[in-house]
């Protein structure tokens, strides 16, 4: 919880559950500084297991064995987001944030509220 963020925000687990749930929107949650460095399929089906691991009903959960066993499976996949068009291929002054004309933080690919959270932040 981050009580100084907006009620809809506090909470990780249902600020993030829209995003796992969408292959479109996962990748507004995508740490900006993987820069596109990461397997697609790998995050769609990490995300898929996010939720599952977030089920409200324990039961749905899957068991640690059953995790370990998705995430050592996706290690090794070479999708890249970079080479898939996923990812913006020359980012504006070399990094994927920058201001929309509102002023919000916006990534290169349409993102907007979710990149500030994902990106670290400056103070």
């Amino acid at each position: 919880m981050e009580k100084i963020r907006p009620k809809s925000e506090q909470n990780l687990v249902d600020w993030a559950r829209p995003y796992l749930s969408s292959s479109r929107r996962l990748r507004c949650i995508m740490d900006p500084r993987l820069a596109g460095q990461y397997s697609v399929k790998g995050a769609k089906e990490m995300g898929l297991l996010a939720l599952q691991c977030v089920s409200l009903n324990p039961k749905d959960r899957p068991k640690m064995p059953a995790i370990i066993e998705t995430l050592e499976s996706l290690q090794n996949l070479r999708d890249m987001a970079i080479t898939h068009g996923q990812w913006p291929a020359s980012p504006k002054s070399g990094r994927n944030l920058g201001l929309s004309a509102k002023g919000r933080r916006e990534s290169g690919f349409g993102c907007k509220s979710a990149a500030v959270a994902a990106s670290p932040r400056s103070k």
